[in-house]
This record gives C-alpha cells, sequence and structure tokens, in this order.
C-alpha cells in the first residue's frame, strides 16, 4: 500500500514536509466554488459538490473535506510538488 487511507487526515496531528511542520487543527468544510461555473461565477446546475458525501463525511457545520492546518515551522519557504513527507498521529 502506497500513501495513506482514505480519510487518514482525521487522525493526522502534525505533517513535516522538508522544513515546514503543518500542524492540523480543525475539520475543513465543502467549500462552494467547485460548483461555480469558473467564467461566470453563477451557481453550477449540476449536482452540488460533495452531495454524495453527506452520508460519511458531514458534521452540524456541513460536508467536511480534509482539514485546516497552521504553520508550526518554516515559514517562507517552499513546498515541492512530489516532496517526500512525514505524518505523526494524535
Amino acid at each position: 500500500m502506497r500513501g495513506l487511507p482514505a480519510w487518514a487526515e482525521d487522525r493526522i496531528d502534525t505533517l513535516e514536509v522538508g522544513e515546514v511542520t503543518l500542524q492540523l487543527v480543525k475539520p475543513c468544510t465543502r467549500c462552494s466554488i467547485p460548483s461555480r461555473d469558473p467564467c461566470t461565477g453563477e451557481p453550477s446546475t449540476g449536482p452540488a459538490a460533495g452531495a454524495t458525501q453527506i452520508p460519511v463525511r458531514s458534521d452540524l457545520r456541513g460536508v467536511t473535506f480534509g482539514e485546516n492546518a497552521v504553520i508550526v515551522r518554516g515559514t517562507g519557504c517552499e513546498i515541492r510538488c512530489g516532496a517526500q513527507f512525514r505524518v505523526s498521529l494524535d
């Protein structure tokens, strides 16, 4: 198996990527941007983004999709595409 299993972000405390350490602080609700036409900004006529996730990824705030994080170490450093990282679970 490569990578992390589905919804592992729910249990991650920190991510270390090179000189950068990110701490995951709270669930992130699904934003409305993917449900909007990028040219007009108008709501899409298709199904709502995340509608299929409601049974398994929702709470009182709405459908959650990942985690918000804060920079603990490495402000101003770059994270490059493909960089190796370490995960600390809580």
